[in-house]
């Protein structure tokens, strides 16, 4: 017996301004800025990439939340990577 799952949906419309926009640029620079130093240090670790990149975020400007953040996602990222090229070298 299949098992029928429903999914729901609400449209909501939004208009974005560059505000927005541009807080949205700065945060996915953060996080390549994290991915690259990551790689480039052979990092694994959210404490010790935070200790490696945190100054830097800083200089964005905006509040402390978001460079733990951007440091957060980096870090899922790079143990996703890590992961899927133990399973296949040839990434």
């Amino acid at each position: 017996m299949e098992t029928v799952k429903a999914v729901k949906s609400v449209s909501i419309p939004y208009q974005s301004n560059e505000e927005i926009l541009q807080l949205l640029r700065d945060f996915r620079c953060m996080v390549n800025y994290c991915l690259e130093v990551g790689l480039k240090k052979n990092v694994t670790g959210r404490f010790k990439l935070t200790r490696l990149v945190y100054g830097e975020l800083s200089k964005f400007g905006y509040h402390s939340w978001y460079a733990l953040s951007a440091i957060e996602t980096a870090t899922v990222i790079l143990k996703n990577y890590r992961k899927a090229r133990r399973k296949n070298p040839n990434i």
